[in-house]
């Protein structure tokens, strides 16, 4: 969101930007608020297991397939070398999101 922002500013100006930011994102404040929906799982989780039990979450890739141009990853997320859980995703990054949401649901500490 920044860096579209920043190119709004660069190209448009500051006024153009305000405009932006106010109709996207000020709009939608309360709901964004509301919903926690500025928390992403990954750092959820690794708040609450630091918080909870002194250990810093680590992502493994487990199995990868697929054409290089399409791809699916296996990621799997840990507190010390025990796997909490494991998921699926056309990135890495999107596979580790997953994986720690559901790391958030077995652990019960939900979002």
């Amino acid at each position: 969101m920044e860096a579209v922002i920043g190119a709004i500013y660069l190209d448009r100006g500051i006024t153009v930007s305000r405009k932006f930011i106010q109709t996207v994102i000020v709009s939608e404040l309360k709901e964004i608020i509301k919903n926690r929906l500025y928390i992403d799982p990954k750092s959820d989780f690794q708040e609450k297991s630091q918080e909870k039990m002194g250990v810093t979450p680590t992502y493994k890739v487990l199995a990868s397939s697929g054409p290089d141009h399409s791809k699916t990853f296996e990621v799997g997320v840990y507190l010390n070398d025990k796997l909490i859980a494991s998921d699926t995703g056309s990135s890495k990054q999107e596979a580790q999101t997953k994986a720690a949401q559901k790391a958030l649901k077995k652990q019960n500490w939900n979002i």
